[in-house]
């Protein structure tokens, strides 16, 4: 009975293929991930759907399919998690798995809850000393909690107590420092983090701000300090995780905004651009095809012409039915050809003819970190 149902699953993910490959459209797509989904593949049927509605992306039925799976998925995990708690109640990473899909969905109230459980169960426990910080910084720049605030502090304090070198606990708690305005704590505290973490802009920038002098409440005490902030009511924290409910509501709503498409490309290929041998690169996505650098001794067709390299590696990939293409080298005569896809779009990038795949690899993959920085920095402005 197992095995005929396995056959079964797969005959009917074959079929909705293909219909989508026939007759591609967002009624067809929307089946093809709904049949993933129901086939209990949602990682597939969520790949699925990013694809549809980078196609589609005026379609209502997808928007509406996304939010729809994305809340299956989350009641899914829950209870998936939830019995993985109660099979294993001495373990902190159970109620850890738990409590950080509640704040990924910026429940804070169940965070806490599954955080005070595990704690009773796991006293000390860093992991989840640091997850319920995060949701208590989360609450206090909601509702301006000065307990909250507190509790944060201390539980942060306690984080790193017992693990001087957590580095996520250092950045949080360096940054709180800096809102409240106390610069001597948090330079203490953020430098270290910074030599670590050389690539965190965001953190650099907070490290030079409290170096340039002492802060505005360095005489208050902690409780002075988080009072004042409360009366501001403005608190900008970065928690330091990416909401679950992002990724729903970036394929819910519109996933793809003009800075996504024109400013990201763009900062990209400023990235790239530093890196040695890069002879031009091309970002192509639902927005058209942007030509982000070319060298000298190439012509505007022959860097475009990249762009149909990259089109048609998709186009085979999802022929294939191997999903999207994530990365290929290619090695030629011109040079090598290094193509990588993102969720909204392809990059491609010509390397010199003396360069390496594995050192081509390496510097777009070095580029791309720092790339994927830029790009979280412009959705979230």
């Amino acid at each position: 009975m197992a095995l005929f149902d396995v056959v079964r699953k797969q005959l009917a993910i074959r079929k909705a293929r293909k219909r989508a490959r026939e007759n591609p459209s967002p009624s067809t797509l929307a089946e093809l991930a709904q049949t993933y989904f129901d086939r209990e593949q949602p990682q597939q049927a969520f790949r699925s759907l990013e694809h549809a509605v980078n196609l589609y992306p005026d379609s209502q039925l997808l928007r509406d399919l996304a939010a729809h799976l994305h809340r299956l998925d989350f009641e899914r995990q829950v209870r998936m998690l939830g019995q993985l708690v109660e099979e294993s109640p001495e373990d902190p990473n159970a109620y850890l798995a738990l409590a950080e899909i509640y704040l990924g969905v910026r429940d804070t109230n169940k965070v806490l809850e599954v955080v005070t459980e595990g704690l009773e169960r796991c006293p000390g426990a860093g992991s989840l000393l640091l997850v319920g910080a995060r949701a208590r910084l989360e609450r206090f720049a909601r509702d301006f909690s000065e307990r909250d605030c507190l509790r944060a502090v201390e539980e942060l304090c306690q984080v790193l107590a017992g693990e001087p070198e957590n580095y996520p606990a250092r950045r949080l708690l360096g940054q709180v420092y800096y809102l409240l305005g106390h610069y001597r704590r948090a330079v203490a505290l953020l430098e270290p983090y910074a030599q670590y973490n050389p690539w965190d802009e965001r953190a650099r920038d907070w490290l030079n701000e409290v170096q340039a002098g002492p802060g505005p409440s360095e005489s208050l005490v902690l409780e002075q300090a988080v009072a004042g902030t409360a009366r501001k009511g403005e608190f900008p924290v970065d928690v330091g995780w990416e909401p679950r409910a992002a990724h729903a509501e970036r394929l819910a709503e519109r996933p793809l905004s003009r800075e996504l498409v024109v400013e990201v490309p763009s900062r990209l290929g400023q990235v790239l651009a530093r890196k040695a041998h890069l002879r031009a690169a091309v970002w192509s996505g639902p927005g058209g095809t942007e030509m982000l650098e070319r060298r000298e001794g190439l012509t505007e067709e022959n860097v475009l012409a990249l762009a149909e390299v990259a089109a048609t590696g998709e186009r085979a990939c999802l022929d294939m039915d191997i999903g999207r293409l994530e990365r290929a080298i290619i090695t030629g005569p011109v040079g090598t050809v290094v193509v990588v896809g993102f969720a909204n779009g392809i990059l491609v990038a010509l390397f010199s003819e003396a360069l390496r795949s594995r050192y081509a690899d390496s510097q777009v993959t070095e580029a791309l970190r720092e790339a994927g920085a830029l790009a979280a920095e412009v959705s979230r402005a």
